[in-house]
């Protein structure tokens, strides 16, 4: 498939020509290296039926895909940074929607009203928005997580565009489906995936082969009956719009399991620092339904924890949150035990917002200081009577 694809997009490529839909090309590729036929496919469905096996499944192809893409959107990023998009007296985005209201005739109900909004911040908002959004990917594609998050975000762009300029960029959706984590969404939609798994164990090959040749003729005899009148694409917009359902569905739940306090936590700190030992006093007085215990890191306890997550024992870290078998070091540690305090403190973890890295390069400053700024403790902490029951 993507050979053909290839073949078939040569002379455009030829010209210098090479628009989104090199991403669309690259996919069979990619998911055929991953082995995705092993997991979601009709064979794959018949043999774990037939025997409760899957197979064979790779992570490497998806990274390699993953910064394909980054690379790809980076190149729609950086030529707008450089050519004035980023420039303040300069509202490029309304340029273009100007430019296809009055001259390319793509004139939508969102794009007249948004040309009602005199504001240059505005304005200016979205300017900054569209090179970030794009430049993100390159950004976040050495962590999972971060990088879903950027594709999620930027399906909500793809159909802002939609909406304002009549173009679907319905080939990056395709691409950036590759990257979902479909069996989390089947857990939460078993139903309606159960019906689809069921027509897939089921549907013959002839079903198949006579579902396409009636398709291709009606493309052949009548034309894309989707494509009428040709400046719209209602497949392209129905695709967008799924893409942001899924999503948004994705967004819901990462939001939900940040949000959600933890009912018991362990918090790892240095007991020789006098910062690190009042920020405990603060934890103990405020935690009102006894979520945290705590450990100091120079403690036979706090080197065992460390050894279960493969850290040496002389690893110092200010402080350390394990919470459900995961480990948070340094800003992300602070930020869920303020969560696990409860309200008002958990508005504190608001500012997980922030990026990690900038959130982290203050910790790592502060950190480094706070021998000096806060002193130095001669002994390790002991806890009181009243305390040693929340101390392991």
């Amino acid at each position: 498939m993507a050979l053909l694809l290839l073949v078939s997009n040569y002379w455009a490529y030829s010209l210098s020509k090479i628009d989104h839909d090199i991403l669309l090309i690259l996919v069979p590729l990619i998911m055929q290296q991953a082995g995705w036929g092993n997991a979601y496919s009709m064979d794959a469905k018949r043999l774990a039926s037939d025997s409760g096996m899957q197979g064979e499944t790779n992570a490497w192809p998806l990274s390699l895909m993953a910064l394909m893409v980054g690379m790809a959107m980076m190149t729609a990023a950086a030529p707008k940074a450089a050519s004035g998009w980023l420039d303040p007296r300069v509202h490029a985005t309304q340029a273009h929607i100007l430019l296809n209201v009055f001259v390319t005739g793509r004139s939508t109900w969102l794009a007249k009203h948004m040309l009602d909004v005199n504001s240059g911040v505005f304005w200016k908002f979205i300017d900054y928005a569209t090179v970030l959004i794009e430049e993100s990917f390159l950004l976040a594609v050495i962590r999972r997580r971060a990088f879903r998050v950027v594709l999620a975000l930027a399906c909500f762009f793809h159909l802002g565009i939609a909406l304002s300029m009549e173009i679907v960029f319905t080939p990056n959706i395709m691409a950036y489906a590759a990257f979902v984590e479909w069996s989390a969404l089947e857990s939460r939609f078993g139903g309606l995936l159960r019906g689809w798994n069921w027509i897939l164990s089921n549907l013959s090959a002839l079903w198949v082969l006579g579902f396409g040749t009636a398709v291709a003729f009606v493309y052949l005899r009548f034309g894309n009956p989707f494509q009428i009148p040709r400046e719209l694409d209602p497949v392209g917009f129905v695709i967008c719009v799924v893409s942001v359902l899924v999503a948004t569905v994705f967004l819901i739940g990462l939001f939900r399991n940040s949000l959600r306090a933890p009912a018991r936590a362990v918090i790892l700190f240095d007991g020789f620092c006098g910062r690190c030992n009042g920020w405990v006093d603060f934890v103990l007085r405020h935690d009102n339904r006894s979520v945290f215990t705590f450990a100091t890191l120079q403690s036979p306890a706090g080197h065992e924890i460390l050894n279960r997550f493969g850290l040496p024992p002389d690893f110092i870290d200010s402080f350390v949150l394990v919470e459900d078998g995961r480990i948070y070091y340094r800003s992300s540690a602070i930020l869920r035990a303020f969560m696990g305090l409860g309200f008002p403190y958990s508005i504190v973890y608001a500012f997980v917002v922030i990026p990690r890295v900038l959130r982290d390069a203050i910790y790592e400053f502060v950190a480094a200081h706070r021998l000096s700024w806060f002193g130095k403790r001669n002994t390790c902490r002991v806890p009181t009577p009243e305390e040693a029951g929340r101390f392991l």
